[in-house]
């Protein structure tokens, strides 16, 4: 395992992203071709399957790592105690990582005090469970003090560093001394804010110091609202090793060179009134068109909403791709993404959809979802590769218009 793990909390990448990644592969394997680790954060929030982390374990090459972050059910609901259960049943599920599985992440709410006893149960039956790496990241002022410290040092459990800190001294590494942990979740606004260059270059310079001192460090970007996780994991990387920095700098010049090149070749606009025959006609081509949904109504009604999220593509004045957005509010949906068969596998529907998710995201649009019927295999291997994911829900439906049928 490398001694510096450089990397984001989740593995999407964004539109302002994509060109510094290898254009092929679901968004985990372009992430991991290009850094060591990831923080996996979902966990906290639902249970994975062993077979789902074996799958990621899987698509990753050898030296990359994964930290976990243990479930909010542990942390929050039982606030430490009792348990044993859970932590069961958690490990079983991240024991699909394998090898690959390089840390496990605590995160305590912050209005947990520490308890003593029950902190030392937990940690016991943790550690003894797990002879892994184990990072607490505390919230409560209490949890920064000498017995906190000699608690943690007696079960080998580091304590992250943290930004913004809770008190002064939790923007350190303290806890087992033999490794570290920075957290870094964006200041001054949390999870939106990037930061400066003068901050990556001191941190770069104190990575580089465990590095020399063989102690394992972890630092993972968590702001991650707008994206800024992924350009200040690259600037820091870059700033790390000039060796490094030179083939990231190759590939990204390489990289930019292909998005620059279909930027070029497909010109992307707002759809105009007279391009309805011939958007529809396309639509025919890459059979989008039912006979219960009229498309010139479809069109008809959106030119009334948000009309600036329709956009089309087009090569040399020819319509040869389009793709209908929309923003409720809540989230943001994805209907008529369409590129003509022909033309198909040269990045297209890629550069549409990055175009899309940056105006979606201008209006501040936090998701994105869309509907696939389920025979479509083609479209479904498509959304994985630039980063959608199934979601666990029923898609239910309701007519409040009916359109005239087409034949």
């Amino acid at each position: 395992m490398p001694n510096v793990l450089i990397g984001c909390a989740g593995w999407t990448l964004g539109p302002g992203a994509r060109a510094e990644f290898p254009s092929e592969g679901t968004h985990l394997q372009r992430y991991a071709a290009v850094f060591p680790a990831v923080e996996i954060n979902s966990s906290f929030y639902r249970p994975h399957r062993p077979a789902t982390y074996a799958k990621w374990a899987d698509s990753v090459p050898e030296p990359f790592r994964f930290a976990v972050k243990i479930p909010k059910t542990i942390t929050h609901a039982q606030r430490l105690a009792e348990a044993e259960g859970l932590l069961d049943t958690f490990l079983a599920e991240v024991s699909g990582l394998g090898q690959k599985l390089g840390a496990l992440l605590v995160q305590l709410p912050p209005s947990l005090e520490l308890d003593p006893g029950v902190a030392e149960r937990f940690f016991s039956a943790f550690t003894s469970r797990h002879t892994g790496d184990v990072f607490l990241e505390p919230r409560h002022k209490t949890w920064f003090s000498g017995d906190a410290e000699r608690l943690l040092q007696k079960f080998g459990v580091g304590r992250v560093a943290a930004d913004p800190a809770v008190v002064p001294s939790a923007a350190e590494p303290a806890g087992a001394p033999d490794k570290v942990y920075f957290r870094l979740h964006g200041s001054p606004q949390v999870y939106y804010a990037a930061y400066a260059g003068e901050y990556l270059d001191e941190l770069a310079i104190r990575l580089r110091a465990y590095r020399d001192r063989g102690v394992p460090a972890w630092c993972i970007f968590d702001n991650s609202a707008r994206g800024e996780a992924i350009r200040n994991s690259l600037d820091l990387m870059l700033k790390m090793s000039a060796a490094a920095g030179r083939a990231l700098a190759n590939r990204v010049a390489e990289s930019r060179s292909e998005a620059e090149a279909d930027a070029a070749t497909l010109e992307i606009r707002t759809f105009a009134e007279e391009d309805e025959k011939e958007v529809v006609a396309l639509w025919g081509r890459c059979g989008l068109l039912r006979s219960w949904n009229d498309p010139h109504q479809d069109i008809g009604r959106k030119l009334h909403v948000q009309r600036d999220l329709f956009l089309v593509g087009t090569l040399e004045g020819t319509i040869v791709a389009t793709v209908m957005g929309g923003y409720d509010g809540h989230r943001g949906w994805i209907n008529y993404l369409a590129v003509e068969p022909a033309r198909r596998r040269r990045g297209y529907g890629r550069t549409l959809m990055n175009e899309v998710e940056r105006r979606l995201t201008a209006l501040g649009c936090p998701k994105v979802s869309l509907q696939i019927r389920a025979e479509n295999k083609d479209a479904i291997e498509f959304y994985d590769s630039i980063g959608f994911a199934k979601d666990a829900v029923i898609s239910m439906g309701k007519r409040l218009h009916h359109d005239d049928r087409m034949e």
